[in-house]
Formats: C-alpha cells, structure tokens, sequence
C-alpha cells in the first residue's frame, strides 16, 4: 500500500521520439487516404447493391416544407441540390469519405485545441494540487470499494517484459490508428443508419469527456509521487507517442478514460454488427478482447485508474443513448454547404446506406440534404 504521506515532486512529461514526430502523423494520414479510397463510389453500369449509380443531376426543385421534429422547430432548410455539378460536389460525390475525414479532424481538433486552451490557461500550480488532490481521493475511494489493485496489476504485467512491452506500444500507437480504421472499415460494411449513430456517439463522448476532465481535473497514476508506487513504463520505455507529450497535452485527464470508452465503442460495434458467418463460428464474440486489452493497457501502464474506465463506459453509454443531440448539427451543416455552394453526396457503403435512421433523421435528409438524382440506365 502506497505511502499516506506522499511527496509533491511530480514527473514531467516525457516526449516522443523525432522519428515520431514524422511517423505517427504519417500513419494517420496514410490511414485516412487509404479509407478515401477505399469507400470511394466506383464507377461502373451498377452499384454493388445492382441499383444504379447515382450521379450529380440537373438541379432539383427546392423544398418548400420544413423541417419536422422536435430539435428542428422553425427551421427552412436551404436547397443545395442546385450545386450538384460543380467541382466541389463531383469530388465529395466520388469520395464522399472525404466527408468523414473532415468532420473526424474537425471533432479531433476541437477536441485538442480545447484541451490546449484548458492546459495552457487553466492548468496553474492550483490545478496541479487539484488533481494531485482529486487522484489520491480515487484511489482511498478505490480501497473503499475494494477494487484499488492498479499497483499489483502493474507489478504483475511488468514481471513479463514481453507483457508490458506489448501493452506499452499498444497504449501509445494503437488508439488512433484503430479508431480510424475501424471507421472506414465501418463506414464501408454497414449500412449508414448503423454507422451514422456510433460516429455521434464517438463525438458526444469526447465532448462530455472534455466537460468531465476540464471540471474536475485528476492526475494519472504515473504522475503520482514515487510513494505511491506507480512507475510510468510507457516513457520510461522511450515509447511515448506524439499524441500524448506535445506541450499542449493535457496531463491531467485521467478521469474519463477515453482509451477505453473508445475502445468499448468500437469492440461492441463489431461484436453486434458482426457478419453472420462470424457469428455461427462465435468469431465475433474476438471483438470483444480489444477493449478488454485497451483497458488492460490503460492499468498496466498507470495511465488511468479502474474507476476511469468504469466512468469512460459510462460515458459511451450514455454517448450511445443521447447520441441523436447531434442531428442539430445538421442544420448548421446544410447552412455551411449552401454558403460554400456544395451539395452533400449520398454515402457509399451497403445498398440500403442511404436509409434513414430514424423518423426524426429522415425528415432532416429528405427536406434538408435532397439526394443526388440516379441514372435512369
């Protein structure tokens, strides 16, 4: 048991390597290209549904009706249809992943400049004692509930060098690259109405997320005091990720643990969601070890306490219930793209991927995002 009486010299962060700062951002972007291409609408007679492949049309007539539902009172939406041959349209039409790239960068820079903001103007020697503070407070309330075995977790991992070597990398180079992975590969095997709801539901996550951690700030383990027994393996080990030491990261955002609640999001979107020939073999029921090895990472590590990921499940959770709030963005979208003269293509992905997802959903695309025309072929 760590001591009652802990030091107040914490560690600095440590920092990736050069090589790094050049390959993980390749990674990602070589990522997002191949996803691009891969969802891209091909060119051919018939879709892979056997329906024709639509194609920017003559302008439609403008929708007289407005938008029906209770987030969307009051609100006309503007025909954008009109703006369906220019270069703009014809590009996001042929590669309407493109679409998805933008609004992932869009709800990651968001994210991180927030983060940046919070850590530059709001992290002072106060707010270091406050998540010292609001840390220590985790683990008496951990011992509590019985459940405070971080420290024997991570002594039992780093009793095998191959264990905590493994989980070192996975923790630093494997969150962000299989976050976007799993969203082409989704994007292109679901139909939209599945993929729509767990992309919002990433992005309500990470604000409330945001809210959580800016509100009530908490250390991670391994920037405890070395009385407490935690030893941070990942920059000890020299595999710090460029996502995580760039002097603008926020160090005192343990509380979620978004490593898991994305994680937890992903494995059960392709546990449930799963083909069926994954199925009668219980194949997919292996989506399931990812989070299970994320969170196993996120202790090993002491990047995050067991109550970190109970409150990163929670917090996808309740992203995954609430996750409709986000169709207001909507309007604001058919707003931007009739000021940027753009028309929204139709998604790419299975046959019916043009489906509404809900009522209220199918309201804003038939009145806000009229649908590219199809050939008559």
């Amino acid at each position: 048991m760590a001591s009652s009486v802990p030091s107040h010299d914490t560690p600095p962060a440590a920092e990736s390597s050069a090589l790094g700062l050049f390959v993980e951002p390749l990674i990602v972007i070589s990522l997002l290209t191949a996803g691009v291409v891969f969802n891209r609408r091909r060119t051919g007679p018939a879709s892979r549904g056997g329906s024709p492949v639509p194609t920017p049309s003559s302008p439609a007539t403008a929708p007289t009706s407005r938008v029906r539902g209770r987030l969307f009172r009051n609100f006309t939406p503007r025909d954008t249809s009109k703006y369906a041959d220019n270069w703009i349209s014809r590009t996001l039409f042929r590669f309407p992943f493109l679409l998805e790239v933008l609004y992932w960068a869009l709800t990651y820079w968001i994210y991180q400049i927030a983060r940046a903001v919070s850590a530059v103007l709001f992290i002072d020697e106060g707010t270091v004692d406050t998540a010292r503070r609001h840390a220590i407070q985790l683990l008496e309330f951990e011992r509590t509930l019985g459940i405070q075995s971080e420290n024997k977790i991570q002594a039992f991992v780093m009793s095998h060098t191959w264990a905590i070597t493994s989980l070192n990398r996975i923790y630093s180079f494997i969150h962000i690259p299989a976050t976007i992975f799993f969203l082409a590969y989704f994007y292109n095997s679901q139909r939209f109405s599945v993929y729509a709801p767990v992309r919002r539901t990433m992005a309500l996550a990470n604000l409330l997320a945001f809210v959580v951690f800016t509100l009530w700030p908490c250390m991670p383990p391994r920037l405890l005091p070395a009385s407490y027994g935690f030893i941070d393996t990942v920059h000890a080990g020299g595999m710090g990720s460029v996502w995580t030491t760039n002097k603008f990261c926020n160090q005192f955002a343990a509380m979620p643990s978004l490593h898991f609640g994305y994680s937890l999001i992903v494995g059960v979107s392709l546990f449930w969601y799963a083909p069926k020939a994954q199925r009668r073999m219980s194949l997919h029921a292996l989506f399931l070890l990812y989070p299970a090895t994320i969170l196993t990472a996120i202790i090993s590590t002491a990047n995050h306490y067991i109550l970190d990921a109970v409150a990163g499940f929670f917090v996808a959770a309740f992203a995954m219930y609430a996750n409709e709030v986000l169709l207001t963005c909507l309007m604001i979208e058919n707003v931007v793209f009739n000021a940027l003269h753009i028309h929204k293509p139709p998604p790419t992905g299975r046959p019916e991927a043009s489906s509404p997802y809900t009522p209220l959903a199918k309201d804003l695309e038939d009145d806000v995002l009229p649908r590219f025309r199809q050939d008559a072929a």
